[in-house]
């Protein structure tokens, strides 16, 4: 085969198959995951973030015949079927003489009971957190006045005549 014919084989219609992944929903309450060490200035938080399911293989959302040239990766292309724009992250020429194409396209994400679950563990960590912080607030509130009534006793017994005189 010639360079030439090389060149229009690219130029050819090709069978298309795009792969994403589909994404499970997901809760938690604690730090961020780029805090290495909590100070009292980075407060735990409620965090919604997706699970990649089925160990990050790619699911096929649509298959067609591209009249384009080969795909690159890192190209983006606009798929009329979906009405969206996608990257392509690899591309793989398979047995049949067509290409698949590994996206960043998220077909699906599944909200079910382990997302139900994990809200509501999350929901109740962070019930438990602000109780904590609460009680450790009113704690040190009350040391405080505490303090202050024993400062104000101290000094109510100590008071000499010649105080007042000053």
């Amino acid at each position: 085969m010639s360079l030439l014919e090389k060149g229009n084989e690219r130029l050819n219609n090709h069978k298309a198959v795009f792969k994403g992944l589909i994404k499970r929903k997901h809760y938690k309450f604690g730090y961020e995951d780029y805090y290495f060490v909590t100070t009292r200035y980075n407060k735990p938080s409620f965090q919604e973030y997706t699970l990649t399911l089925n160990e990050g293989k790619e699911e096929e959302f649509l298959s067609i015949e591209l009249e384009s040239p080969l795909l690159e990766e890192g190209e983006k292309i606009y798929l009329q079927e979906l009405d969206t724009v996608v990257k392509v992250k690899e591309r793989h020429r398979n047995s049949e003489g067509g290409y698949i194409y590994i996206t960043d396209y998220i077909i699906k994400i599944i909200e079910d009971d382990e997302t139900k679950s994990s809200k509501l563990k999350a929901l109740e960590k962070q019930a438990e957190y602000e109780t904590k912080e609460y009680e450790r607030e009113l704690k040190a509130n009350l040391k405080k006045i505490d303090d202050k009534l024993a400062e104000f006793d101290k000094a109510k017994t100590k008071k000499k005549w010649y105080v007042f005189w000053k």
